[in-house]
């Protein structure tokens, strides 16, 4: 899934110089924006606001950006020029395929409130402010160098009682009425309907204008998404169930509170 691609990619190995991963010519091109991606992480105290920067073209896939936070009332991330190489890149690609050097910058529990902003990267500087509400993140930046990935600078909360995902190889609609069915025997009520358009971060979910919700997952086609306070040890039994049961249609779950059963 994207959020576990992030996180793989952000564990950085022992480091090696960053000319043994340079690409021949500049990386950089000089009218490059720094792109931002807005990423929340949801455990057992709630939602964790992420940001991931990523910039330049590097023959390798583990370059990473060093940086230095101070948070507070206010968030200062200064993000140095020099970049790091992990040790996955003792072999650099020979395909000719690229990748940003990215960093993840984990913001924590913020509490309700309108925290000012400063991120400075190569000389810019933007300003602006982080509001946190018991709905939303949303991220404003005074300065066009830094860019959010697909224009999304607010995410909206990921409830505690959401649990949601899909079906690893097949299924079809019977099938998903048995599933929503067994969880409506603990209270689930599809929430799509009950919850506002917009995105929901990175790896998770988004709900467009009428009410759809389009999982960013690999999926079947056959995903789901519902209200409902369940433990994880009752979701193991229904994800075995419905795998016995049908040969292999295997679900998978996340949820609000941070765990997942079969993902």
């Amino acid at each position: 899934m994207l959020h576990r691609t992030f996180a793989v990619l952000l564990l950085i190995a022992p480091l090696l110089t960053f000319e043994a991963c340079k690409k021949p010519d500049n990386p950089f091109d000089p009218g490059e924006k720094l792109k931002i991606t807005l990423i929340q992480n949801a455990d057992s105290m709630g939602s964790r606001l992420m940001l991931l920067f990523e910039k330049g073209e590097f023959n390798c896939v583990n370059v990473a950006m060093n940086y230095n936070l101070q948070s507070g009332n206010s968030i200062v991330i200064n993000i140095g020029g020099n970049y790091l190489v992990g040790d996955t890149c003792k072999s650099p690609t020979t395909t000719g395929q690229t990748y940003p050097a990215r960093e993840g910058i984990d913001l924590g529990h913020l509490n309700a409130g309108t925290y000012p902003l400063q991120i400075t990267h190569e000389g810019n500087t933007g300003t602006g402010t982080i509001v946190v509400t018991n709905e939303v993140f949303a991220v404003s930046l005074n300065d066009e160098y830094f860019a959010f990935i697909n224009n999304i600078a607010t995410l909206y909360r990921v409830p505690v009682d959401a649990i949601w995902g899909g079906f690893y190889s097949w299924s079809n609609a019977a099938i998903d009425q048995e599933l929503f069915d067994t969880l409506k025997y603990y209270g689930a009520v599809k929430y799509a309907p009950l919850l506002p358009a917009g995105n929901y971060g990175m790896g998770y979910f988004s709900i467009s204008e009428d009410h759809k919700f389009d999982l960013w997952s690999y999926g079947t086609g056959h995903d789901f998404l519902y209200k409902v306070n369940i433990d994880s040890t009752t979701l193991s039994d229904i994800r075995n169930y419905i795998s016995q049961k049908y040969a292999g249609a295997t679900p998978y779950f996340e949820t609000g509170k941070g765990f997942k059963v079969g993902s």
